[in-house]
Parts: structure tokens; C-alpha cells; sequence
């Protein structure tokens, strides 16, 4: 199906599937990627640090 929208065209449609970068991703173990990255995502619960900052850190004093 054909569609006038860039946007909600289908992602083949959009691209070479022929193309070896496409063909690579098709021969991927995602799965197992995910697997070894997931952990590297993971939420860390670090309350009070916001941006880098922690509450506890120094304040600096103003100029």
C-alpha cells in the first residue's frame, strides 16, 4: 500500500533492502545484542542526583 506521506509510509518502502548495510541488519543476532547491552541501560536509582549534581556536593559560593 501506497502512501502519499513520507511519514507514514513503511520503512521498506523507504529504503534499499538490497543495500549491504540493510542486508547486514537482517543477519544480526539482535536478540543476543540486546541481551549483552541491556544491562549497560538499566535505571539507576541515585536520589538527590540531578544532572550530575548531588546534594551532598559542595555549593559554590557566589562571586
Amino acid at each position: 500500500m501506497h502512501t502519499p506521506d513520507f511519514f507514514r509510509s513503511r520503512i521498506d518502502t523507504m529504503i534499499n533492502l538490497n543495500d549491504p548495510l540493510a542486508a547486514l541488519a537482517t543477519r544480526l543476532p539482535w536478540t543476543q545484542i540486546e541481551a549483552l547491552l541491556a544491562p549497560k541501560f538499566e535505571h539507576l536509582d541515585r536520589a538527590g542526583d540531578h544532572f550530575g549534581i548531588r546534594q551532598t556536593d559542595k555549593q559554590i559560593p557566589p562571586v
